[in-house]
């Protein structure tokens, strides 16, 4: 017999599953004396003369297949045929063990052609925990980016061997794998997985989603990246031990837990702007909902928990504080987002309000646009914080105003944020599936560069429902005093480069919206072309070149709906730069100054910074 009669016959390499199994063993050196190596599923025995040369055990192999079994044989090495199939496993394998100490147990690429897999995997949990040895393992990923991208578009190829083996009977991927031999008692305590970026399941060559740098490739594989680490995984090399078991339980296919998770970031400066978003909580509508409290770095602990002991009872028991004493605004988020159980998490700050009907807006749209981000209209207000009669208390300073647009569009929240973290609620979907997380290298404008990317993978449901007020703190410190302006231009920089490295989905919709911008483009240089600076009247042309300007700025336009009457100089709340290509420089120059001291003029410069 040669070795190409002999199925699964492959060599030791350092780069294989074997030669990462062996580092593993290693790494908690497997030698005791008059001690024995278990080989379970030892096919041709690749590793057999390694275990014996670098460790000095004994080398015992098994395998159902007698051919393989006598061939170790005929090499000078123990091995012996048993079904591993079998429910009696157990008592087989203690059987030729003999009464010898076992050191350490392998079974590398077996457990995937079982069946029948309870026998095994009790026996591999019981020698483990009576040995007190590791055991190590490997296993083919079916999570590999190729097979993900492949089965996306309908591919689905069985090989003679590789990660798609025509004989594998159980396919796994990471959480399944731990879910299995959690059923046995088995853990993992060490891994040394072989990566392999382009698998045996990288072809055919032409397939475009498969090859490096199309857009299709470019954006699937960063769905898949992102979802969670095991993309370019060829093979888990696990090491257990024996441990509890831990019943295995079917993946639920609706998660137990309330509709919304409202996450709370405070920092315990704010106690009576925190007890009035409390109070506005428990005054909900649909309460469909817990509440998440992300303390950070709070000195004085009792002061949160006395203000959750202070709300109604039917709110307290939906309460749950969590408490951080590391990272930024970004962290507090992540941490949050992954303590929520709701299906969807929306993010109340502690210095801002919300009305009656808040989350019933969020739960209306649910019913029609579920899994996408739903999203309200808030108002800002100037606030300030005030003493009355010894008690802290909030006085508005200024109307509620209503600047942001009532539709949606990412085209425009590209150079924008339009939409205020409480007027939203993402699915948590996003974060526990999809593996997006919020940027911690970013100190400011977190929301908006999350928000950007939940739109392009899940789009936007909006209401024009008002459901909030987001204070405007004129003179103490808030999100935007906290950091400089040039802090606040650098992250929205590193948005932008973020969101121009990488393929984009847009909503159905956008691009009209992108139409409307290329229009207005060239209506800008038509104009500009018209007006010429000339030493006629080189003040009137510098005039309207600024005037135009300010009326084509996005600040300008996103403030449109707060110019209810009036506009500039007479000519509406929409005057355009081409409504003044005739005007004498007097009416230019007047048009300047109207802008630059117009109300919503000077709520635009606030909100970039917001």
């Amino acid at each position: 017999m040669t070795a190409a009669d002999v199925p699964y016959d492959f060599d030791f390499t350092v780069e294989s599953a074997y030669g990462h199994a062996l580092e593993l063993l290693a790494e908690y050196d497997p030698i005791v004396d008059g001690g024995i190596h278990l080989d379970l599923a030892c096919g041709a025995g690749a590793i057999a003369a390694q275990i014996e040369s670098r460790f000095g055990t004994s080398y015992v192999g098994v395998d159902f297949d007698q051919a393989q079994v006598d061939r170790l044989r005929e090499a000078g090495f123990e091995a012996h045929q048993s079904d591993l199939e079998s429910p009696d496993c157990y008592e087989a394998l203690r059987e030729l063990i003999a009464g010898r100490p076992v050191a350490s147990i392998t079974m590398l690429d077996g457990f995937e052609h079982l069946a029948r897999r309870d026998g095994i995997g009790d026996a591999l949990g019981r020698l483990s925990r009576e040995h007190g040895c590791i055991l190590v393992l490997s296993v083919p990923n079916v999570t590999h980016r190729d097979i993900a991208v492949k089965l996306a578009l309908g591919s689905w190829d069985y090989t003679s061997t590789g990660l798609l083996d025509q004989t594998h009977v159980r396919l796994f991927g990471e959480r399944q794998l731990e879910k299995d031999l959690a059923g046995y008692g088995l853990h993992r305590i060490a891994r040394s997985d072989v990566l392999l970026t382009n698998s045996d399941q990288h072809f055919p060559d032409d397939h475009s989603a498969l090859q490096q740098g199309t857009t299709i490739e470019v954006l699937l594989s960063e769905l898949r990246d992102a979802a969670e680490p095991n993309a370019a995984v060829n093979q888990f090399v696990w090491a257990c031990v024996a441990g509890p078991r831990v019943p295995a339980v079917a993946a639920e296919h609706a998660a137990a837990g309330p509709k919304f998770t409202v996450l709370i970031r405070t920092q315990g400066r704010r106690v009576h702007e925190l007890q009035e978003v409390l109070t506005c909580l428990s005054a909900q509508s649909d309460q469909d909902f817990e509440v998440v409290v992300v303390a950070h770095s709070v000195d004085d602990r009792l002061v949160i928990g006395r203000l959750v002991d202070d709300t109604p009872a039917g709110l307290r028991g939906r309460i749950r504080v969590v408490h951080v004493d590391r990272g930024n605004r970004a962290t507090l988020l992540n941490i949050g987002f992954a303590a929520a159980r709701g299906r969807y998490v929306t993010v109340l700050d502690d210095d801002d309000l919300v009305l009656g009907h808040w989350i019933e807006t969020f739960s209306v749209l649910d019913r029609k646009h579920r899994g996408q981000v739903l999203r309200s209209l808030a108002v800002v207000q100037g606030a300030s914080r005030v003493d009355v009669l010894g008690q802290p208390g909030i006085r508005a300073t200024t109307s509620p105003e209503m600047p942001y647009e009532e539709e949606f569009s990412f085209v425009k929240h590209l150079s924008l944020n339009q939409s205020p973290f409480m007027t939203l609620a993402f699915p948590r979907a996003l974060f526990r599936d999809f593996g997006v997380r919020f940027d911690e290298s970013l100190t400011t404008t977190e929301d908006w560069d999350y928000l950007l990317r939940a739109a392009s993978l899940v789009g936007v449901a909006d209401s024009r429902e008002i459901v909030a007020i987001y204070h405007h703190w004129a003179e103490q410190e808030s999100s935007a005093t906290e950091h400089d302006a040039e802090v606040w231009r650098l992250n929205e920089l590193a948005i932008r480069r973020k969101i121009d490295s990488r393929p984009l989905l847009l909503q159905a919709g956008e691009t009209r919206r992108i139409r409307q911008l290329v229009e207005s483009e060239h209506l800008y240089r038509e104009i500009t072309a018209q007006v010429p600076a000339t030493a006629d009247d080189p003040d009137r042309a510098e005039a309207l070149h600024r005037l135009i300007s300010l009326l084509e700025s996005r600040s300008w336009k996103a403030t449109s709906p707060l110019r209810w009457a009036g506009g500039v100089v007479g000519r509406g709340r929409d005057a355009r730069g081409a409504h003044f290509t005739d005007a004498q420089a007097a009416e230019i120059q007047q048009a300047i100054a109207q802008v630059e001291r117009s109300r919503s003029w000077r709520l635009s410069r606030w909100l970039l910074r917001k």
